[in-house]
């Protein structure tokens, strides 16, 4: 560590500032993971099961997924932190020339969508802990790269998020079209409306919904 400017000491203590204790950590994905489950694109799959039975079994299956998703994000973060971090890897950037660390193609890459950038703010040329910034968005998409992974596997990455979000986005809408068109037109507005009608109402607000949320 002596051979790095400041060490990194910084960044092999607990968090003890923000409680970062294990049960905290615990109950927060237990928090976040019974929030998933219950959101109502989540449930609207539950409906779709043939008994009671088999919506409680997907409903232990989603917790799982969830959990393996939420605790694989912090597990991610930290690799990332210390392939740039630590010397003894030949991924480590931190104490090399800032020449030297400019002329990485995967560093050239990120800078240009400006995401990631080095800055030399003493003048010694040296790459400090201080000096390098990469913005949260980029680190799932960036880590491969930097690990020396083709750029294939970054596009599949970035593939795979935009599917889920894609995936998440019409189930929202999907949702707030129906709870519309039921809650509110066939509970309140017209009673009396035949399955048919409920059924058109229900494809109007959702393309009104889907066409709102795109602009």
């Amino acid at each position: 560590l002596a051979t790095v400017p400041k060490g990194l000491s910084a960044i092999t203590k607990a968090h003890s500032a923000v409680n970062a204790t294990p049960w905290a950590f615990i109950s927060l994905a237990v928090c976040m993971m019974a929030g998933t489950a219950s959101l109502p694109h989540v449930m609207m799959r539950y409906f779709t099961t043939p008994s009671v039975r088999t919506a409680r079994r997907s409903v232990g299956w989603s917790l799982f997924f969830i959990f393996l998703l939420y605790s694989s994000a912090p597990m991610l973060a930290t690799l990332s932190k210390i392939s740039l971090m630590d010397p003894n890897l030949a991924t480590g950037i931190i104490g090399k020339s800032i020449t030297e660390v400019q002329a990485l193609d995967w560093y050239q890459n990120w800078n240009q969508a400006k995401l990631m950038f080095v800055s030399d703010f003493n003048g010694n040329g040296t790459l400090e802990l201080n000096e390098f910034f990469m913005k949260g968005s980029a680190v799932v998409l960036a880590t491969p790269e930097i690990a020396g992974l083709p750029y294939v596997i970054s596009g599949l990455v970035a593939a795979g998020g935009m599917a889920a979000a894609m995936s998440t986005a019409d189930g929202l809408v999907l949702a707030i079209s129906n709870a519309l068109s039921h809650d509110v037109y066939y509970k309140i507005i017209n009673p009396k409306a035949e399955t048919a009608k409920r059924l058109i109402v229900a494809r109007v607000l959702l393309v009104l919904i889907g066409f709102a949320g795109a602009t």
